[in-house]
């Protein structure tokens, strides 16, 4: 075998071991570009329930300068004390069931940040996996590579001493 068959067939040898390590780093490449787009999906719905957040609070303002005419009228008007104090009562009601869908709205917005610090702590640690496995297969290809070399270095060199060896 000539040099340069020895070195193409070490060549097509190293190919064929690293061509899985190739397809899994894009295998790997493809999921992580999935769930960055699951996070910036998170991250809409985020700014989506801080937008109806802010929409609330705007609307619980207006009911509470709502309240604030009212009690003026009810001072003004005395006739129709009895039936706006119903409406006031019935108007705090609803602020309270608004307090109760901001509370609901902020624990889901806690429970969302939880899920995303949890993914993000997922996604760091197999990353830290998929390193650590890249680096252990690259270390044994090394290895794999440097036996086959110096294989082959023993080879030439018991070639180089004995020159009658495979000569026609």
């Amino acid at each position: 075998m000539e040099n340069n068959e020895l070195l193409q067939a070490i060549s097509n040898m190293m190919d064929q071991k690293l061509d899985p390590v190739k397809n899994e780093i894009q295998d790997m490449k493809g999921e992580i570009q999935t769930i960055k787009g699951e996070v910036q999906t998170m991250k809409g719905e985020i700014q989506t329930i801080k937008g109806e957040v802010q929409t609330m609070k705007g609307e619980i303002q207006t009911i509470k300068g709502e309240v604030q005419t009212m009690k003026g009228e009810i001072q003004t008007i005395k006739g129709e004390v009895q039936t706006m104090k119903g409406e006031i009562q019935d108007m705090k009601g609803e602020i309270q069931d608004m307090k109760g869908e901001i509370q609901d709205m902020k624990g889901e917005i806690q429970t969302i940040k939880e899920d995303q610090a949890a993914m993000k702590s997922e996604l760091q640690m197999q990353i830290k996996r998929t390193e650590q496995n890249l680096r252990t297969e690259i270390r044994e290809s090394e290895n794999l590579i440097l036996q086959e070399v110096s294989r082959v270095h023993h080879i030439l060199n018991d070639h180089i001493g004995n020159q009658n060896v495979h000569t026609a």
